[in-house]
């Protein structure tokens, strides 16, 4: 195992551990509570994506890399509860509340899609950069792509229409809320380049876990 490799390894099983442990204790703090649950939801999510790239790109196997990496499209409802849970802190869900539908249907919609015809989506991955395999796009793997942007785009346009309506307090935490996930966003976006052959270098995603020192 080369360096790079390893060192993209280690951010992500670290980052899935730290949110996983960040999303327990938020849970564990109030059970019942909306706000709560939604963001171990989110974590959830995320941990599963973190679980199952890193298993992807580190099978040898084309096939066995593909089943991994299908997997990983479970960012889909990642997107939607960190909107979701947005929303809910700031009291925003039901004005709101269309949009989420309408990002949840499309979400479960592309899952079932993608579980009835995987192909067209990913293909059997093939080696890239250091990883033994990578995740290699179908023909429609580009929807994947527009939902995961025009998600960001949507939540973080929605919330800070907000920002000047909201007291002091609200817009010192929405400002972390935005300095959090908006790295992750970014982090995250940096994965697509390489599937659509914009070659960057992929060990800066490593470090997608430090979304959670503002929520700290």
């Amino acid at each position: 195992m080369n360096l790079s490799l390893l060192i993209h390894n280690i951010g992500y099983v670290t980052s899935a551990v730290i949110s996983l442990s960040l999303g327990l204790f938020v849970l564990s703090r109030g059970w019942g509570k909306r706000d709560y649950i939604l963001y171990f939801l989110t974590t959830l999510t995320f941990v599963i994506y973190c679980i199952a790239h890193v298993l992807g790109v580190n099978a040898t196997d084309p096939v066995q890399s593909k089943i991994f990496l299908l997997i990983t499209n479970i960012v889909l409802f990642t997107v939607c509860l960190t909107a979701h849970f947005g929303f809910s802190i700031f009291k925003k869900v039901y004005p709101q509340r269309w949009g989420l539908m309408f990002m949840y249907a499309c979400a479960t919609l592309l899952t079932v899609w993608v579980i009835r015809v995987p192909e067209l989506f990913i293909v059997d991955s093939i080696p890239k950069q250091f990883f033994p395999n990578f995740l290699n796009p179908g023909p429609f793997y580009w929807v994947f792509a527009v939902f995961f942007l025009m998600s960001a785009l949507y939540m973080f346009s929605a919330l800070g229409l907000y920002y000047y309506k909201m007291d002091k307090i609200d817009r010192n935490r929405l400002t972390y809320f935005f300095m959090a996930f908006g790295y992750v966003y970014v982090i995250g976006s940096l994965f697509f380049l390489p599937i659509f052959g914009i070659e960057i270098s992929m060990l800066p995603t490593a470090f997608i876990g430090l979304y959670t020192i503002p929520l700290a």
